[in-house]
């Protein structure tokens, strides 16, 4: 039998976004703060670990490790983050 206050999931915890609609929204209420360009853009200036044994890896393993590295491109980073963030908040909010 499992205890019923023990759950699998976080709590939500709802932030004010600054836009009265977004606030009213469970669901964009619940995700991360809306961050600055500048918060972004350091954001964006950390790297991620790179393991120099990965190059060693067979092919199709590599192919899954390579995967991290996926969104860490220079010159789009910003311009990404606000169309994934604008598109999140347009398809939650109808």
């Amino acid at each position: 039998m499992t205890n019923p206050k023990i759950t699998r999931f976080p709590e939500a915890e709802y932030k004010k976004t600054g836009l009265p609609e977004y606030d009213e929204n469970p669901l964009i209420a619940a995700l991360p703060v809306i961050m600055s360009p500048i918060e972004v853009a350091k954001s964006l200036r950390k790297r991620p670990h790179f393991q120099p044994e990965e190059i060693n890896l067979p092919c199709h393993i590599r192919t899954h490790a390579i995967r991290k590295y996926i969104g860490y491109s220079r010159g789009h980073g910003l311009e990404q983050h606000l169309k994934i963030n604008l598109t999140i908040q347009k398809t939650t909010t109808g």
